[in-house]
């Protein structure tokens, strides 16, 4: 028997943004509750255009609840749905205007650039595809370097080059968290600013053997030239296929193809997941992948597992355990785009919680949901679970994650998971984007 979550009302000042996901598989052994941040109008809304944007007969993986959305919550959408089809369109002619602009954006001649974004709104895995291809292009004798955005940073903001041995003294709000997530685990230098260009321009002048430079979330960005793309699908694919915010996309692909936008490689995250018909009229279809997300181990929130230690080092694999201590209430805290995605995997392991809490993407003071649950609905937690990307806030945060440790007496866990190919796919995936266009291992000029 099958049993829905019960939602919690909490006055915390983060909004949750998506609906609730964890009771379209719970049981009797693994009922949990949710603590919602939203109000009930804006959770119907929300999943009324989550309904349109991955229907069901189309996405049976799709990311949204059991139920489907208030009938008034429907109509609304459907009344505004001729509204939605024109914002659509003018979101597409956009995207094509962006497409034009990094063609003609300057270039880097002293490393190829590869990008790594989505084809829809919200994460679907950026960051560790990002990971993956550092220890793919390493082991094959190149040495990358990233760029990213920084979300949340301010558009003239200067440029902030991240290295590993200062990131203890580097506030994750401050340069996104997860710029600071690429740079701890991977130890590569991050350059993060507006404009890509310059933070590319940054980092090869603080380290000047880097001869591939990743691009994190590039796809639509117009300040620097772009050599390759590499796009990330999880398992919601591309929903009804339509641009925001009559669908998921954020810009169409099927039938009209961006103008002069090349996918060189596809990471899809689902196996279960097709996309035959995606790039439609694409001159160049591009190369498939269907990396595996390995689970490697769990480690202990402490100020002692963080950056600047030698407790856990962000690739050591050594002290991390297959599970978290056996625990009498667990309460789920997740700051990221596609909850579902966590509260699967924890289902996959056997973990069963009480509690959730699933914030927006990239909410900067998880802590303040926390102290509301803790006085209240979920009181009795003594076990918090977590990604390694909800921890980049608290290590930020070295008075929170003092205090966080004295609430739950079965201790802080985060979870660590890795994507994983094959050497042939890894192979094939280097070909793509970087053996056969001309770069040569250990080269520093295209």
């Amino acid at each position: 028997m099958q049993h829905a979550a019960t939602d919690i009302r909490i006055q915390s000042p983060v909004a949750y943004t998506q609906p609730c996901t964890q009771g379209s598989t719970l049981t009797d052994s693994s009922m949990s509750t949710e603590l919602s941040t939203s109000p009930r109008a804006q959770r119907a809304l929300t999943q009324a255009l989550w309904d349109i944007w991955f229907p069901r007969t189309a996405q049976p993986t799709r990311p949204s609840g059991p139920k489907p959305a208030a009938l008034w919550a429907r109509a609304v959408i459907w009344f505004g749905w001729p509204l939605l089809l024109a914002l659509g369109c003018l979101v597409q002619a956009l995207a094509n205007r962006r497409v034009r602009a990094q063609r003609r954006a300057p270039a880097l001649s002293a490393a190829r650039v590869i990008s790594v974004g989505n084809a829809i709104v919200g994460g679907s895995g950026k960051t560790p595809a990002v990971l993956l291809l550092i220890d793919l292009l390493r082991a094959a004798g190149y040495s990358p370097g990233v760029v990213s955005r920084g979300y949340g940073r301010k558009p003239h903001e200067p440029v902030v080059v991240l290295q590993a041995d200062r990131l203890a003294q580097l506030d994750a709000q401050s340069v996104g968290d997860e710029p600071w997530l690429i740079a701890w685990r991977s130890q590569a230098p991050v350059a993060v600013c507006q404009n890509r260009y310059q933070a590319a321009q940054a980092l090869l002048a603080a380290d000047p053997s880097i001869n591939v430079i990743l691009l994190d979330d590039g796809m639509s960005q117009t300040t620097l030239r772009v050599d390759h793309h590499l796009m990330v699908l999880d398992q919601r694919g591309h929903g009804n296929q339509r641009c925001l915010p009559a669908g998921p996309l954020r810009m169409a692909w099927t039938g009209h193809p961006p103008e002069g936008l090349q996918i060189d490689a596809v990471l899809v995250r689902d196996p279960r997941l097709a996309i035959d018909d995606f790039f439609g009229q694409a001159a160049q279809q591009p190369k498939v992948l269907r990396p595996q997300t390995q689970v490697t181990g769990w480690f202990p929130l402490t100020d002692r597992s963080g950056p600047g230690t030698s407790a856990l080092s962000a690739t050591a694999t050594s002290s991390l355990v297959s599970a978290p201590p056996a625990a009498g209430a667990r309460l789920v805290l997740t700051t990221i785009a596609n909850p579902s995605a966590f509260h699967g995997t924890l289902r996959q392991l056997g973990l069963n919680w009480d509690w959730q809490i699933s914030l927006p993407d990239h909410s900067p003071t998880p802590w303040l949901a926390l102290d509301e649950a803790l006085t209240g609905p979920a009181q009795g937690a003594d076990q918090l679970l977590m990604t390694e990307k909800d921890a980049v806030k608290f290590w930020s945060a070295p008075s929170q994650l003092t205090g966080l440790n004295r609430r739950f007496s079965q201790g802080v866990w985060v979870l660590r998971q890795d994507l994983q190919l094959d050497p042939a796919q890894s192979g094939l995936l280097l070909d793509q984007l970087i053996t056969l266009k001309g770069l040569r291992r250990g080269s520093q000029t295209a």
